[in-house]
């Protein structure tokens, strides 16, 4: 997979780095597999597993947006900005989460 993001897209395999992402992606599903097989019956476990993908998906298209429109913003070009960004939009998600419920 490195070899082919490397090759076909250069630019991009710098400014995102290949590990950091796939850390974030293997850390999502390590957590929600155990919630998935601890299920008894099939359709809530797979309709779960839907909706942990369209909000994965939703995750790395507003991540991207952020990205792209922070460009300027020498910390967010690094690999690592994708970590303090995914940081700050999570402390956002738990304010509005914390506000709601009280």
């Amino acid at each position: 997979m490195r070899m082919l993001l490397h090759a076909e897209a250069y630019s991009l395999a710098d400014k995102i780095g290949l590990f950091l992402p796939l850390l974030l992606m293997n850390s999502l599903v390590l957590s929600s597999c155990e919630s998935i097989f601890l299920m008894p019956d099939v359709k809530p476990a797979m309709s779960h597993v839907f909706k942990v993908g369209l909000a994965t998906l939703l995750f790395f298209v507003i991540m991207g947006l952020l990205r792209e429109s922070l460009n300027e913003i020498s910390i967010f070009t690094s690999p690592a900005g994708f970590f303090f960004l995914s940081g700050f939009l999570f402390s956002v998600i738990n304010f509005f989460n914390r506000n709601k419920l009280a």
